[in-house]
């Protein structure tokens, strides 16, 4: 027997996730002559997303800068990005700045999803 509330049902649905960016991962194999890690990333692959939108206000406020530094926020339901990683957003490139923020831990058991940060790459 269920015994979840009525409205449990519509607070666990799933958010549509109407976007579409492209998704580098980051590759590493073998040692250039100096003996560092080659990288290079592998080819698009497109990854779903609710949206993206600039860093909310927390970082300018943030004292020191002690927050990440970034440019795009890209929100979705599972990380399927990492540090390093380039994701492909609008036709531009952006680096992933560490690892996903993780929102599905909070009260009532909402489950919104993760946020992805975002640093513009130039050049």
């Amino acid at each position: 027997m269920d015994d979840h509330p009525v409205w449990w049902g519509r607070l666990m649905a799933a958010y549509p996730e109407p976007y579409v960016v492209l998704h580098r991962p980051l590759l590493s194999g073998g040692e250039d002559e100096m003996g560092e890690p080659v990288k290079g990333w592998g080819d698009p692959v497109p990854a779903p997303v609710y949206g993206w939108a600039p860093p909310s206000p927390d970082v300018a406020i943030r004292a020191l800068e002690s927050g990440l530094k970034r440019d795009l926020d890209v929100y979705c339901a599972t990380p399927f990005a990492g540090p390093g990683d380039l994701v492909v957003v609008n036709g531009t490139q952006f680096k992933v700045e560490g690892y996903a923020d993780d929102f599905n831990h909070g009260p009532f058991a909402f489950q919104p999803g993760y946020r992805i940060n975002l640093s513009r790459v130039e050049g």
